[in-house]
């Protein structure tokens, strides 16, 4: 059974939300100000003040265009350096259409598979605090049709729910609908006979993507 915990798609959520910034003390073209008030110097505008009608304003963040290789970092240490284990549920597939921008009620981008994404692999830390512990990591390995658990130089097989169970600290998703896309890879030398991810005495390149 998979554990349950706060939905990375909640985080996406919260990090792109619309959020009321403090004060009236902005001006804005289309509500009565004009770009040259707003480029005007303090003293400049303190002498103009009557002139520049002053309000509030709400600040959103999004996406203008969606990257080849999208990187998450997860917050997991606290200011004071102590390590946070909430644990994060994150899909293998992930539409990241909702928090781009939009142009006239339109994504940016607006083909489907511009937005989707498929999991390609984690960093996991291993420690109480960042200045200590080990790192290791899941990544999906295309020549084995498997994900595999890469800790220092041992490389095992792990089943998925083990990757979605795992406290991850990175999360690295590849444009597309396949987690083989070539836009990561990284070369492994190990000692193998047939079997990529067992040990043997000659050695073959494993493409992880």
């Amino acid at each position: 059974m998979l554990m349950v915990g706060v939905l990375l798609i909640e985080l996406l959520q919260l990090f792109t939300a619309s959020e009321e910034l403090e004060g009236n003390i902005y001006t804005c073209v289309q509500c009565g100000g004009s770009s040259s008030d707003a480029m005007q110097s303090s003293s400049d505008a303190m002498q103009s003040s009557s002139d520049v009608q002053l309000q509030g304003a709400r600040k959103k963040l999004s996406i203008s265009d969606s990257p080849d290789v999208l990187r998450l970092h997860l917050k997991r240490f606290s200011w004071n350096g102590q390590k946070i284990n909430t644990h994060i549920t994150f899909p293998v597939s992930l539409d990241l259409s909702p928090f781009c921008k939009r142009e006239g009620g339109v994504s940016f981008r607006s083909a489907p598979e511009d937005t989707s994404y498929q999991l390609s692999s984690i960093i996991i830390h291993h420690g109480n605090g960042f200045n200590c512990g080990h790192y290791t990591s899941m990544c999906w390995n295309s020549e084995a049709d498997s994900w595999v658990h890469c800790n220092d130089a041992k490389v095992t097989r792990c089943a998925q729910d083990e990757v979605l169970d795992s406290q991850a600290y990175i999360l690295f998703y590849v444009r597309g609908h396949g987690v083989s896309s070539s836009m990561v890879t990284s070369n492994v030398t190990m000692v193998t006979p047939t079997d990529p991810l067992e040990s043997g005495p000659s050695a073959k390149r494993v493409r992880f993507a």
